[in-house]
């Protein structure tokens, strides 16, 4: 063992430092390797090996059972041949789009792959650590058999917290595991965190605290005040940032009592006869110092908008919707009318919007949306995708590639034939606004119906360049809705 510790030695520190030597026994051949050495490196390589060889010779052999278990069957039914010859086509040829569209499909058929295909697929889920768990998924039993025997694959099955070494595993692999463990048990991944926490680096820290989001509560409050002490302002803006729109805590609960005190609805007469209600501001009704200590700007950073505004603004962002609404006794949708009937609408809206998204408020989200200055791209994902088509049909033109991007979504949804080819439409006017991969994306979505609409372009413009780039991605577009047609899974 002394001498690969040498060896070790040597060659951490370099042969300008320290020189590995053979044992005397071995001096002839110590010699000869001297003599002939190129330099200080070809005797040190030279040198390391002669002495390998000398201390495993002489030993005997060690027994070895072969314990190695059987693959188990799966219960699972493998992918077609020919849709499994599309997946590894796509891998060897690298058309990412195509191959992560293959994968999609796999998983939902509950299908596996043929064991062919396993190694590389795995090799694949040590490159791409974000897709692991599919890839994983449709490797199905011979995935889990070969990930047991090889430690390189062996940690892309790890579950629970006995089996990582939270000490020497990557800060992502950490990251990972913990955003696991708090999905399926939010306590103990609190107290893990609670556990580590100050041996962390500041960075550290706030990534780690960022992942409390999964599935907070009141419960993390205590915690999450303490890291409001934290030496690092990143630390503390996580821990803040969390806190605020927490319900039940101390902070949400002084932004509540503070917008409760100093807004109130009251009825005001309208043409003599007619009565309505209106936001009414106490301009009498100051916050305490602690309001500012947990995050609201004391002066107003909004032209024409005195402080008291921006102060009940910036609350406004903090506070459920809906959890308003119970405690003034109104509907949201008439909370809303009154919102934006104030006569400074512009001020509130931002952060009306911001409260939508935070809290997913959905009856929040539709009205906002049909204001055009109010429009976010959250706001949509807020919505079930059959009630954005209404959202998609009204603001294609002028907000082209967010709702471009929202219709190519994740489970690759058919885009309606209607609002599909004003999409081909407005690609042909300007058909640089989107990338090679992303036309192949959009392929993947396209109805069947609009081949021959799709036709027509590529029959189109040979002596006009930007004509001719459309019709080659119109029939490269057409190819893969037919290669999607021919799949069977």
């Amino acid at each position: 063992m002394s001498l690969q510790n040498d060896i070790i030695k040597t060659a951490l520190l370099g042969t300008d430092k320290i020189q590995f030597q053979l044992p005397e026994e071995l001096s002839d051949i110590k010699d000869g390797i001297t003599t002939k050495q190129e330099d200080k490196e070809d005797a040190f390589l030279k040198s390391a090996a002669i002495a390998f060889i000398y201390e495993e010779s002489g030993q005997e052999a060690k027994d070895s059972i072969n314990t190695i278990p059987e693959c188990p069957d799966d219960t699972r039914e493998e992918l077609s041949a020919s849709t499994s010859q599309h997946l590894e086509d796509a891998l060897l040829s690298k058309d990412e789009v195509f191959f992560e569209y293959l994968l999609t499909k796999t998983l939902e058929a509950d299908k596996t792959v043929s064991s062919k295909l396993v190694p590389l697929l795995l090799n694949r889920a040590i490159e791409q650590k974000r897709k692991a768990e599919k890839l994983i998924a449709v490797c199905g039993k011979t995935g889990e058999w070969l990930c047991s025997l090889n430690p390189n694959w062996q940690r892309l099955t790890l579950k629970n917290e006995e089996q990582i070494d939270w000490e020497t595993g990557s800060l992502e692999d950490r990251k990972l595991f913990l955003a696991r463990l708090r999905t399926t048990d939010p306590d103990k991944a609190l107290q893990l965190l609670q556990a580590v926490f100050e041996q962390e680096n500041a960075n550290n820290r706030a990534e780690f605290l960022e992942i409390l989001e999964i599935g907070i509560s009141v419960k993390d409050e205590a915690f999450l005040l303490e890291a409001l002490k934290d030496k690092s302002k990143k630390v503390k803006e996580v821990a803040l940032k969390l806190l605020q729109p927490l319900l039940g805590t101390e902070i949400n609960n002084l932004y509540i009592n503070y917008f409760l005190d100093a807004v109130s609805i009251r009825e005001e007469r309208s043409l003599l006869i007619l009565k309505k209600k209106v936001i009414e501001i106490d301009p009498a009704v100051l916050p305490s110092d602690d309001l500012f200590r947990y995050g609201i700007e004391k002066v107003s950073s909004v032209k024409g908008v005195d402080d008291q505004l921006f102060w009940l603004s910036q609350i406004l962002s903090f506070i459920d919707p809906s959890a308003l609404a119970e405690r003034y006794q109104i509907s949201q949708d008439e909370w809303f009318k009154l919102s934006i009937e104030h006569k400074q609408i512009s001020v509130f809206i931002p952060y009306l919007a911001a409260a939508a998204i935070r809290f997913r408020n959905k009856p929040l989200a539709k009205n906002l949306l049909a204001h055009e200055e109010a429009f976010r791209e959250e706001l949509l994902l807020i919505l079930s995708e059959y009630e954005r088509y209404e959202w998609y049909d009204k603001y294609l033109e002028s907000r082209f590639p967010i709702i471009l991007g929202l219709l190519l979504n994740d489970h690759y949804s058919i885009i309606p034939q209607q609002l599909a080819e004003r999409v081909v439409k407005r690609l042909a006017v300007n058909p640089y606004v989107i990338t090679q991969p992303i036309y192949t994306r959009l392929a993947l979505s396209l109805p069947v119906g609009i081949k021959s609409f799709l036709s027509k372009y590529i029959e189109e413009g040979a002596d006009d360049y930007q004509k001719r780039y459309f019709s080659n991605q119109a029939s490269n577009m057409l190819r893969y809705i037919e290669l999607r047609e021919g799949l069977t899974f």
